[in-house]
């Protein structure tokens, strides 16, 4: 796999492709990228990796997408960063979207891949480059422990079962 030198790298590499091709990498519905920009401030919130303005290209409504970018594994406190920026959208007027992009990272056995999935409001993508696939951006979404014994439905039905113990 190949790595990005700086996370300045990797971020004006994916700006660099936004702007060339007016879309976002990791969407996939038919969209195209009106404006984007760099390392902006957004008052005492922070300085956020890239924010893009976005129409999709089948309904005409617009998006602010805010991408905060991470040259290295994925923790919480990253997304507890783009939680911050959140913060600060939360009375815009326009729908905004929150997007974390980080290196490959799960499994890692611990809990932060299931903090990522629970947290609805902002996508998560693994990043990986290789020369034989190029870029890839992988969604983290069900994800779960590779033996897990009981099912969730085998576990709710034999303790809905069970007596109420007194």
């Amino acid at each position: 796999m190949i790595h990005f030198d700086s996370e300045y790298d990797m971020e004006l590499t994916i700006l660099n492709h936004i702007n060339d091709f007016e879309d976002l990498p990791w969407c996939a519905s038919p969209h195209r990228v009106l404006k984007a920009a760099r390392q902006v401030r957004i008052g005492e919130y922070g300085i956020v990796d890239i924010i893009a303005l976005v129409e999709c290209m089948e309904s005409g409504s617009k998006w602010i997408e805010v991408v905060e970018l991470k040259n290295t594994k994925i923790k919480s406190e990253h997304l507890a960063q783009l939680a911050r920026y959140k913060s600060f959208f939360r009375s815009a007027d326009h729908e905004v979207k929150f997007t974390l992009i980080g290196l490959k990272t799960f499994p890692n056995g611990n809990d932060e891949c299931f903090l990522m999935q629970a947290s609805k409001w902002a996508s998560v993508y693994e990043i990986e480059i290789d020369f034989e696939n190029g870029v890839s951006f992988e969604h983290v979404e069900n994800w779960a422990i590779s033996k897990p014994g009981q099912s969730c439905n085998e576990f709710i039905s034999s303790f809905s079962e069970q007596e109420r113990e007194q």
